[in-house]
């Protein structure tokens, strides 16, 4: 039997952003408010080029992802069950993001940023995002990816 191969192009592209965040559910000092400046690898593939022979126009790309990460910019992320943080933070009138069920660890910030960029680009039908990668500093990384189980029918 002869392998098949089907083609794939992958581009990234890379931003930063600076925010706060709390682990409410951390026993060291990561449970006091704290800042990163993080730098954010978007990762998006396509298995068929567009008309201009790209996966998509850089520019596009980083259009869709500015939309969302404007929300991220200077923005307090907060467990949505973190509620005495989440009170003094809106007594203050932070701006602030609340994660549902989850502290804003990186893992879950790069799912969050998968989801929501991913939805940002639904009107380039051609691409997909592939993986989101989050450097919190320059010695620490997490990157989410969906792996398909099986195709729907």
């Amino acid at each position: 039997m002869k392998d098949i191969y089907e083609d794939e192009w992958a581009i990234m592209k890379s931003f930063h952003v600076a925010t706060g965040h709390r682990l409410s559910k951390h026993a060291g000092l990561c449970r006091n408010v704290h800042g990163h400046n993080l730098k954010i690898e978007v990762y998006v593939a396509a298995n068929k080029l567009n008309e201009g022979d790209m996966v998509i126009d850089f520019s596009h790309l980083k259009e869709a992802v500015k939309i969302v990460l404007e929300s991220f910019d200077h923005c307090l992320l907060l467990n949505a069950e973190d509620i005495a943080t989440i009170t003094f933070a809106k007594s203050q009138d932070y701006k602030m993001i609340e994660i549902p069920g989850s502290d804003p660890t990186a893992e879950t910030i790069s799912k969050f940023l998968f989801e929501e960029i991913g939805f940002s680009l639904t009107k380039y039908p051609n691409i997909r995002i592939k993986k989101i990668g989050i450097w919190e500093s320059p010695t620490s990384y997490c990157e989410y990816k969906r792996k398909l189980i099986r195709h729907a029918n």
